[in-house]
């Protein structure tokens, strides 16, 4: 028996390729197209087709649903999510766009860490289902007292008094030889029995 599969038979929207789960959203473009217009209205990017393979639909590397576009040379220079195909030359975009003429885009792929699957279930900060969106939760809800804490010289630990805010001290050695620091607060050390 023969295995006779075509191109037709593979659509590039069902495989996640490792181009795509390399990218990060912000380098490596894997295309670049030149513009014809965008328009705020309706939010629409028409490109320049002058060729069979300048399309939205390019046989090896086709525009997506989520993909990156990055506009240059024109009055709605900037970065742009696509929300919508809407044939080979058109596509929408969710953020607002200004009326341009002219221009190029780069096209990138979104962070490939989007199309990768994550249970949930038992997490306490996140009920994403991606890989990214877990980060980023987890990154959020990361309490305050981790955020921009900074030694101030060599030695320096960080300890918590209440377990949710870290502050830098340079320990001391106690008589019993534990690490606190100037007031007496036990920076180091072990709780055995619920005794620190």
């Amino acid at each position: 028996m023969t295995n006779r599969v075509s191109k037709t038979d593979v659509d590039d929207r069902e495989f996640v390729d490792a181009e795509e789960l390399a990218s990060d959203g912000y380098t490596n473009s894997y295309r670049t197209v030149a513009l014809v217009s965008t328009t705020a209205a309706t939010r629409n990017v028409v490109i320049d087709s002058s060729g069979p393979i300048d399309v939205l639909s390019n046989v090896d590397e086709p525009l997506q649903e989520s993909d990156i576009v990055e506009v240059q040379g024109n009055a709605a220079a900037g970065r742009y999510t696509v929300e919508l195909i809407i044939d080979d030359v058109t596509f929408r975009v969710f953020e607002s766009i200004p009326d341009s003429t002219g221009g190029t885009a780069n096209l990138y792929h979104p962070a490939g860490a989007t199309k990768v699957g994550f249970d949930p279930s038992n997490t306490n900060s996140t009920d994403a289902t991606n890989v990214q969106d877990a980060i980023e939760d987890l990154d959020a809800a990361i309490a305050d007292g981790y955020v921009n804490v900074a030694a101030e010289c060599v030695g320096q630990v960080f300890f918590s008094v209440d377990g949710q805010t870290f502050e830098p001290a340079l320990p001391i050695t106690s008589s019993q030889g534990w690490l606190v620091n100037d007031q007496g607060i036990l920076l180091v050390g072990t709780c055995e029995d619920g005794y620190c």
